[in-house]
C-alpha cells in the first residue's frame, strides 16, 4: 500500500489534477473520455474547452447537416426501383428530421410591402 502511494506521489500531476471533469473509467462505469473524445471527432475538434452537452449539440448538428445533404440522395437513386406504394420520403430516411416542424409561412406581396416599409423607415 505504501509503495503504491509513494508511486502516485512521485509523479508531476495526479489523474485528477491533469483531467479534472473526467474520471477514471472504471470508476463511472460509462467511458466518459472516450465518449468526449468521440464527439470531439465527429465534430473535428479539441474537445477540451467543451462541456459534455455542447458536445452532444455539436455532434447532432454536423450529422444532421450530413444528413440533409445525402438522405434526398438516398431517395432519389432508391425510388426508380421502388414502386409508388412503398416509394422512399425525406420522412423515412432522415433520422433527425423534425416530423413535429410547423411549415414555414409564404411570404406574400402584403408582407413584403410591410417589412419594406419597416426598414425603409428606419432608414429615415
Amino acid at each position: 500500500m505504501s509503495r503504491r502511494k509513494s508511486l502516485q506521489s512521485s509523479t508531476l500531476f495526479s489523474r485528477e489534477e491533469q483531467f479534472p471533469l473526467v474520471r477514471r473509467e472504471a470508476d463511472t462505469g460509462v467511458g466518459l473520455r472516450r465518449a468526449l473524445w468521440e464527439l470531439a471527432g465527429i465534430v473535428g475538434i479539441v474537445p477540451d474547452p467543451f462541456s459534455l452537452r455542447e458536445l452532444v449539440w455539436m455532434a447532432r448538428g454536423r450529422m444532421s447537416k450530413d444528413w440533409d445533404m445525402f438522405a434526398p440522395l438516398i431517395c432519389y437513386v432508391a425510388n426508380p426501383w421502388l414502386d409508388k406504394k412503398h416509394s422512399l420520403s425525406l420522412d423515412k430516411v432522415h433520422p433527425f428530421l423534425d416530423k413535429k416542424a410547423k411549415p414555414v409561412k409564404k411570404f406574400n406581396r402584403a408582407d413584403w410591402l410591410a417589412f419594406k416599409a419597416d426598414i425603409t423607415r428606419g432608414r429615415s
